[in-house]
C-alpha cells in the first residue's frame, strides 16, 4: 500500500483520480479479459484455468504497482471481481449466458481507456492481446477446430477476441511492426462485417 512518505507512481495517481466504477473496470481488467475469453466456448477448462490463474497475478506489464493498486482497493473492486467468478460457477444456464453481461462492459472499457495516459493504455494493449490469444490458445474448441491457423485460435474464440480487439482499439499485435503478416491478420480478424451489430446481437 502506498503511504504519504513513499513517491507515487503515474499509474497510482492515476488510479486514484477515477471514480470507483472506473477503478472497478481499470483493477477488474485482468479478471475480466480471462474469464470473458475463457468462457466463451461454454466452460473453463483444466488449461484454460490455469492460464487465467497466470494471467491474474501478472499484471507487471500493465504497471509495475498495478497488483499493490489492486490489493490497495480491494474492498472496492470485490463486488465487480466476485460478479465475475459468481457467473463462472453457476448452474443451469451455459456459462456463455452467465457472461453475457460483460459484453456490454466492452462499452465501458471504451470510454475508460481514453482517460488514462498513453503510456498506461499502451501496456493495457499489450497486455489485453498477449493474454486474450494465450487463452484462445489453451481452449479444447481451439486446438480441435481451429479458425485462424496462424493464431491457432478456434472460431468462437476468434470472433470474440474480435470483439475485444475493437474495444481498445488493438489493430495489430501490439509487439510486433504494423507490416507484419500477424499483424495483418490481427487487423483482418476484427472487420466491419465481424463487428456488426447483427453479430453481437447474436451474442448477448
Amino acid at each position: 500500500m502506498t503511504t504519504d512518505s513513499s513517491p507515487a507512481t503515474p499509474f497510482t495517481d492515476c488510479v486514484k483520480v477515477l471514480r470507483p466504477e472506473q477503478r472497478q473496470l481499470l483493477l477488474g481488467l485482468p479478471h475480466f479479459i480471462t474469464y470473458l475469453i475463457a468462457g466463451v466456448d461454454g466452460e473453463i477448462d483444466h488449461w484454460e484455468l490455469i492460464c487465467v490463474l497466470e494471467a491474474i497475478d501478472e499484471t507487471e506489464e500493465i504497471s509495475p504497482d498495478f497488483e499493490a493498486c489492486r490489493e490497495t482497493y480491494r474492498a472496492e473492486i470485490s463486488p465487480y471481481l466476485d460478479r465475475i467468478r459468481k457467473a463462472t460457477k453457476e448452474k443451469g444456464a451455459s456459462l456463455m449466458y452467465n457472461l453475457k453481461w460483460m459484453l456490454t462492459d466492452l462499452e465501458k472499457y471504451q470510454v475508460l481507456m481514453p482517460l488514462l495516459p498513453a503510456d498506461v493504455q499502451k501496456n493495457i494493449r499489450h497486455y489485453v492481446y498477449r493474454t486474450g490469444v494465450a487463452i484462445a490458445r489453451a481452449s479444447d474448441d481451439g486446438a480441435a477446430n481451429m479458425d485462424n491457423a496462424d493464431l491457432r485460435i478456434g472460431a468462437v474464440e476468434h470472433t470474440f477476441l474480435a470483439l475485444v480487439w475493437d474495444a481498445f482499439k488493438i489493430t495489430g499485435d501490439p509487439g510486433l511492426p504494423e507490416v507484419s503478416s500477424q499483424g495483418r491478420l490481427v487487423r483482418s480478424a476484427y472487420s466491419q462485417s465481424q463487428n456488426s451489430p447483427k453479430l453481437v446481437s447474436t451474442l448477448t
